[in-house]
């Protein structure tokens, strides 16, 4: 956590990226990708996020695979959201509830099934913050679900469920969020 996300790994994830897209293999290039764009959101570097957003939402364009649509739709309205572009975060987030509601076992691709959980919170996150409230707690309630009693599952949980909850001026959800996180 406190390294952030993916930032001292950066090179790592591009070279993984590009091995991937070598070999063929777009999902997990996506993957990659997302993963490098995630680290650059995070640090608040909105110059180097934008273009893999476009990249991703570019290759989602092109493609028929679910998760790389998925990868290009949350990356691209993320980064809406970052340059206050509201409405169309919302749509283009919105256009991958499905296919992030539709979780890759963690066994077969945990990396995929890691970034799903996130997509899923986001939505949920910008979806209450449209003002969907209802629609916003399902999705949370969705991933609390299949979090079980997984901790690692139930961390990303009460991470974007307490935080949801504060954005919506709900304190008892925080607090169920963050006592069970």
């Amino acid at each position: 956590m406190r390294s952030m996300y993916g930032f001292s790994s950066r090179d790592l994830l591009e070279r993984a990226e590009h091995l991937a897209r070598r070999l063929g293999r777009e999902v997990e290039a996506a993957g990659f990708l997302f993963s490098r764009w995630s680290s650059h959101v995070q640090a608040i570097e909105l110059d180097r996020s934008g273009p893999h957003a476009r990249q991703l939402l570019e290759q989602a364009e092109a493609s028929t695979d679910p998760f790389v649509i998925g990868c290009g739709l949350q990356a691209w309205g993320i980064h809406q959201w970052d340059v206050g572009n509201i409405g169309d975060s919302f749509r283009y987030l919105s256009r991958s509830r499905d296919i992030v509601l539709n979780l890759t076992q963690r066994e077969k691709d945990p990396v995929q099934h890691d970034l799903q959980l996130l997509m899923t919170g986001t939505l949920a996150e910008v979806t209450a913050l449209h003002g969907d409230v209802a629609p916003a707690r399902a999705l949370l309630d969705g991933l609390e679900e299949v979090a079980g009693a997984d901790p690692y599952m139930i961390t990303i949980w009460a991470t974007m469920s307490a935080r949801t909850a504060a954005i919506i001026g709900d304190p008892v959800q925080a607090l169920r969020a963050t006592q069970r996180g």
